[in-house]
């Protein structure tokens, strides 16, 4: 049988706590910068550039339609947890698993990032903090 590992306990926690906390604020409705980006949109189906958001954007309404959860899981819920994961790989490069894991979860929770999982227009920030974070730790790996 499988067996889990302490780190895989914690990777499961850091997918499983910001999944059950922002999991009900996913089907609500299209708000402030989402009806100009979004509903109001004519170029919506065909992105204009290969910025990460804007080709999201055209997946999910050319495959879902103008479906705000889909919108927020695709960018900004499941980006934000893979902003999480990484943010506990890169912490671990310094220090040990606790404190990685600790570090990960108050980011994961911290109200400061409510706005980017909430706001779809605010999913930008953070596909550009998973971006960051992938950078220091691939940069930091190459080292090794």
């Amino acid at each position: 049988m499988f067996k889990l590992q302490k780190q895989h306990y914690f990777l499961l926690t850091l997918v499983l706590v910001p999944l059950v906390l922002y999991f009900g604020f996913l089907g609500n409705d299209f708000v402030s910068d989402d009806l100009l980006s979004i509903v109001n949109n004519p170029n919506i189906g065909t992105p204009a550039n290969f910025v990460s958001h804007e080709l999201i954007y055209s997946f999910v309404y050319n495959v879902f339609g103008l479906n705000p959860f889909v919108f927020r899981l695709l960018n900004n819920l499941i980006p934000h947890i893979l902003t999480v994961l990484v943010l506990f790989m890169l912490v671990k490069e310094f220090c040990n698993e606790r404190v990685a894991f600790i570090t990960a979860l108050l980011f994961s929770l911290h109200p400061l990032l409510s706005e980017s999982v909430f706001w779809i227009s605010g999913g930008i920030y953070v596909h550009r903090a998973l971006l960051t974070f992938l950078v220091l730790l691939f940069y930091i790996r190459s080292k090794e």
